[in-house]
């Protein structure tokens, strides 16, 4: 699954690939110190997940697997990631 958190002290948007997404958002929040607001997953792999990645790479923090919340990224998880539940 490829989700899609936002960072609360930085707005930053978080996009990576888990298994268990509610794992790895209690992983997250540890790293963090905070919990992160999961704007929407969909199905896809680590392959997606770069895919996505090239699409935004404008957005990109450095390195990081943080972007930016563009008017593109935002219409993108608008469109094909729907918030399917909240994060814990």
């Amino acid at each position: 699954m490829i989700y899609f958190a936002q960072i609360p002290a930085t707005g930053a948007i978080k996009i990576g690939c888990s298994k268990n997404v509610d794992a790895r958002l209690d992983q997250l929040r540890l790293y963090y110190g905070q919990k992160l607001a999961l704007l929407g997953i969909i199905d896809g792999d680590r392959q997606i997940e770069r895919q996505i990645h090239e699409r935004f790479k404008k957005l990109r923090l450095g390195r990081t697997e943080e972007f930016r919340p563009g008017a593109d990224l935002m219409k993108f998880l608008n469109r094909s990631a729907p918030c399917c539940r909240p994060a814990n």
